[in-house]
């Protein structure tokens, strides 16, 4: 997920040539392939087009459409943040805030003075910050269309939807055990107030780049329910999710609202969905398996909820989460949460090459699951950027915590934390053993080739309430850098000033340059 950087200093010019030549030259970190549509990387002759749009080509007149920029050769451990215009007949608006190269808006055309019979096709401009147009993309408004009602248990005659028709959900829908529900690319799939649609069959949905499938509401005002699958395997491409989980009757878990995609004893797979904007969280599982990749979660109550489940996720940004008014609440709103593994023994969770940006609880809470964090950036949550707790394993490699309370905490219970290759900067402590609770704390953590520096308060910090002080051999610390006197002696450890390059790797000239335990770098090595 780190790219060259193409327009990241605004109306800065040198800076930008400057930037894209020390970007091109470094080597990345994420591997992949050449844009957020195919993975997460780099091409050997990059294309440098500004931005990707990733947005329904149709919508209802007096419907919203949901619009998602990407910016696809940008670093995402560079913390740039730039603001586009979406422009048309002749006017702009909408603007879309892009933070660490991600962001989307909901744009609603009446707004321009569009009306009925002005314009079946709409092209609309992506103005940058140097007032650019960067992308144009079109989008046809349908005044005519034929809709199809449905509710109750779907016939066989019903199971496949397409772009010729607008699929209305009246009321809830099941589709029955054994059978297989397909929907076509570019498929406009409207839902009544709390609506829902309950899958003890299975769901093919195979939106495409430029077709995708939409699930939205009929009503602005009236968010739908959920999609709830049983005991089956289902797929999802292409697809967006918005004004779903309204149902305050039937909430899920941590924060207790309701989620918009969901199920148990289930396995879904879900490559490039857009969950955004929904008064519910994004997902909610129970003893499942989820698969998630080159998805964007935006302004969702929380990211999701997994349960005993075990969660593929890679490529992925959760943002603004539940929103980004700046105003505090304390209200569960996590990133993601991951509660117990479905065994003991069973494969862990991985998350990877995954951008958490923005929050009012924590990014990623970890209860008790199996947890492998791996190559992401997790940055600007009120409380914890990583918490764990109650037991289990978390391992976090050459991940970024930065801006937020506490960067990685291992709190009460019995969490196995291991950090390496890890940078913790900018957040008001770094690392820490114990948490916030009057609750025993009985884990440990080891850290190791990890830099913990420019903390406001503590860059690691031992300190449990109940015991009004630290825990004795909690954390085991080597070949890292993290100016406390308490831990500067420890095995391999340094101290210094660590000087880094845009995207935090360290300069040639830096302390902790081939310092680590394998002779790279401490801190982020690739």
């Amino acid at each position: 997920m780190i790219w060259p950087e193409t327009f990241l200093f605004k109306k800065n010019l040198g800076a930008y040539l400057i930037i894209t030549i020390v970007t091109v030259s470094q080597i990345l970190y994420f591997t992949g392939c050449d844009s957020f549509e195919k993975g997460i990387g780099i091409q050997l002759e990059p294309d440098y087009s500004a931005f990707e749009v990733f947005s329904p080509h149709k919508v209802k007149s007096g419907q919203i459409l949901p619009v998602v920029i990407y910016m696809p050769y940008t670093n995402p451990r560079i913390n740039q943040k730039q603001v586009v215009m979406l422009s048309a007949l002749n006017a702009c608006f909408n603007s879309i805030s892009l933070k660490r190269g991600m962001g989307s808006q909901l744009v609603r055309f009446e707004d321009l003075g569009w009306c009925a019979g002005d314009s079946s096709v709409l092209n609309v401009n992506v103005i940058n910050e140097m007032g650019i147009t960067a992308e144009v993309f079109q989008i046809r408004i349908i005044d005519n269309f034929t809709s199809r009602e449905l509710s109750g248990v779907l016939s066989h005659s019903d199971l496949i939807w397409d772009s010729t028709e607008v699929i209305h959900i009246t009321d809830n829908l099941t589709i029955p055990v054994g059978c297989r529900l397909r929907i076509e690319p570019g498929t406009i799939v409207e839902l009544g107030e709390n609506a829902s649609v309950l899958v003890e069959g299975s769901v093919s949905c195979t939106g495409t780049r430029k077709n995708p499938v939409i699930f939205t509401s009929d009503s602005l005002g009236l968010p739908w329910g959920e999609i709830y699958h049983r005991n089956s395997a289902n797929y999802y491409s292409y697809t967006f999710f918005t004004n779903g989980g309204g149902d305050d009757s039937r909430p899920f878990g941590h924060s207790e609202s309701q989620p918009v995609v969901s199920g148990t004893d289930c396995e879904v797979f879900l490559d490039h969905a857009f969950i955004i904007d929904n008064p519910g969280k994004a997902f909610g599982f129970t003893r499942s398996e989820v698969h998630l990749d080159s998805c964007l979660i935006s302004r969702c109550d929380t990211g999701g909820e997994f349960r005993m489940t075990i969660a593929k996720i890679k490529n992925c940004y959760f943002m603004d989460i539940p929103n980004d008014d700046g105003v505090e609440i304390d209200d569960d709103n996590d990133g993601l949460y991951l509660v117990l593994p479905w065994n003991d023994g069973d494969s862990p969770s991985i998350l990877e090459n995954c951008v958490f940006m923005e929050g009012k609880d924590d990014g990623i809470d970890h209860n008790g699951a199996n947890v492998v964090i791996k190559n992401c950036v997790v940055d600007g949550f009120d409380n914890e950027g990583i918490a764990t707790s109650n037991r289990n394993t978390v391992q976090i490699v050459s991940t970024l915590v930065t801006n937020c309370e506490q960067g990685i905490e291992a709190g009460y219970g019995l969490p196995q934390v291991s950090i390496d290759h890890c940078l913790l900067i900018n957040n008001e402590t770094g690392i820490r053993f114990g948490d916030w609770y009057n609750r025993e704390c009985d884990g440990f953590i080891t850290i190791t080739n990890t830099i913990s520096v420019n903390n406001s308060l503590h860059n690691v910090w031992n300190h449990v309430v109940l015991e009004g002080g630290p825990e004795q051999d909690a954390i085991t610390i080597s070949y890292s850098l993290v100016n406390e006197e308490e831990y500067n002696r420890e095995e391999g450890c340094i101290t210094g000033n660590p000087e880094f390059t845009l995207d935090y790797l360290l300069t040639d000239d830096s302390p902790g340059k081939n310092a680590a335990s394998d002779s790279s770098d401490i801190g982020l090595f690739q």
